[in-house]
């Protein structure tokens, strides 16, 4: 019958909704009178979702896009809930049991362009209390024993999913951080939007506040920065957050930090002691970013990168040959760490492995020999990431620069953090991996932004 069929089909008709409404329709009409209908479609569905949805092949987003669509269609295929209250159960387990769950719906919420974020945020009314709706209708016969009548607003029924709403503001504190930390020039417009935004969706959230605090913190610093770059001008900019209320950091060794780049830290520090007398600052340098030039004999960088991997170029201003061990003692860096650096600017073209162990600087092109084949393959074997583990990659940023458009290095790198399993690639190599893409064809660079070719 057209009933069996249409229920059959219903994982693809849920995936291709809205555009599968006319079978819906269908499916609408043959389910009424048919409680033997509505009992197989609730099976079949459950099966369904089983088999092709619930495993760990498939992508949380999906999975939560799959959600969506499932309230949406059942809501219209049974509108007292009751077929939802089922069908929606295994999945709300499956996705309880994720542990990204709560990530992708607050990254979701954060990114205003998102697709996800769009279904989320066009809120329906909720259903009004029994006494008040005059087209109350009485719990059907078929309701489970715990049956109640959920609100129609998408949000709600995935923060629901969870006891309690603090674990999404928990998880938005370590978002907003990430994303704040990761701008530039205190350019934070587009935060504040999407904070006004979670503000409406989560009353009543105390730690609401916590984010409150942590975007006064940028907007202050700017001013802060601004007062002390008048005293002491310098290439020093910082971000002063209150310690309290953001995500807690460690405190890394400053011993890798360049000498004169640690004075100038002293001298900023003695500055805002200035204006913010019994006040003082304990810098994160792994949490910002340096801005590099470097000029060779025949050509010039001018590269962003990582305080670590800036140490690392900086050791050898003075020596133009450094060995490994030489460099793990002056800059107090693990080795790990230190492999990620010199893979970092080996790949740039500016050091060079003369030796196993041994690392030079490569003034001209001329320079460039055979060796750096060796050099490679010695790095490798250290277990350091080459190119070739980012593919594994190249789909989540396809799909970021599809949703929302041209982006700059920082943002990717932030939402790939959010969305991607298990990435903690430095950005340094997230830019390496775009330029060989860009060499491809797959992407283009403008105005400090990619997008897709």
């Amino acid at each position: 019958s057209l009933a069996k069929i249409r229920i059959a089909e219903l994982f693809d008709i849920i995936v291709d909704y809205p555009a599968s409404l006319p079978a819906l329709e269908d499916l609408r009409h043959c389910l009424q009178g048919q409680p033997g209908l509505r009992s197989l479609l609730v099976a079949s569905y459950i099966d369904q979702c089983s088999k092709r949805l619930l495993h760990p092949g498939a992508n949380t987003v999906d999975i939560i896009f799959i959600y969506v669509s499932t309230i949406k269609t059942f809501t219209l295929l049974d509108s007292p809930g009751v077929l939802l209250d089922k069908v929606a159960r295994p999945i709300r387990k499956y996705l309880r049991e994720r542990g990204d769950t709560i990530r992708c719906i607050m990254t979701s919420l954060l990114n205003e362009a998102d697709e996800l974020s769009a279904e989320l945020n066009t809120t329906a009314a909720e259903m009004q209390d029994d006494e008040n709706d005059l087209f109350w209708e009485p719990t059907p016969v078929d309701a489970s024993p715990d049956y109640m009548r959920r609100t129609r607003d998408l949000l709600d029924s995935l923060t629901s999913i969870y006891e309690h709403r603090d674990v999404f503001v928990k998880e938005l504190q370590v978002l907003l951080a990430d994303r704040l930390l990761a701008t530039s020039g205190y350019e934070i417009e587009g935060e504040l939007r999407n904070l006004e935004l979670l503000k409406r969706r989560f009353k009543g959230a105390a730690l609401m506040s916590s984010a409150d605090v942590m975007v006064k913190d940028i907007i202050d610093s700017e001013d802060i920065d601004g007062q002390i770059q008048e005293k002491c001008t310098g290439i020093v900019h910082a971000t002063i957050l209150s310690r309290l209320y953001w995500p807690k950091q460690s405190l890394p060794n400053l011993n890798a930090v360049p000498g004169p780049v640690r004075d100038m830290l002293t001298k900023y520090t003695d500055a805002y002691g200035e204006l913010k007398p019994n006040r003082t600052l304990r810098f994160l340098p792994n949490l910002g970013h340096v801005r590099v030039e470097l000029q060779l004999e025949d050509r010039e960088f001018d590269l962003l990168v990582t305080p670590g991997h800036a140490s690392v170029i900086y050791a050898f201003s003075d020596v133009a040959e450094r060995t490994v061990e030489q460099l793990m003692e002056s800059l107090d860096l693990i080795e790990s760490e230190l492999r990620r650096a010199l893979v970092f600017w080996t790949k740039q073209g500016i050091l060079r492995e003369l030796r196993p162990g041994v690392f030079s600087v490569v003034e001209s092109v001329s320079q460039a020999t055979e060796e750096v084949v060796v050099e490679d393959i010695a790095l490798d074997a250290v277990e350091v990431p080459a190119d070739d583990d980012m593919d594994m990659y190249w789909q989540f940023i396809v799909g970021m620069l599809t949703n929302v458009g041209a982006l700059p290095l920082e943002r990717i790198q932030s939402m790939l953090g959010m969305f991607a399993p298990s990435y903690d690639r430095p950005a340094e190599e997230l830019g390496t991996f775009l330029a060989k893409k860009m060499r491809e064809g797959a992407v283009q660079l403008k105005g400090g932004q990619y997008k897709l070719a």
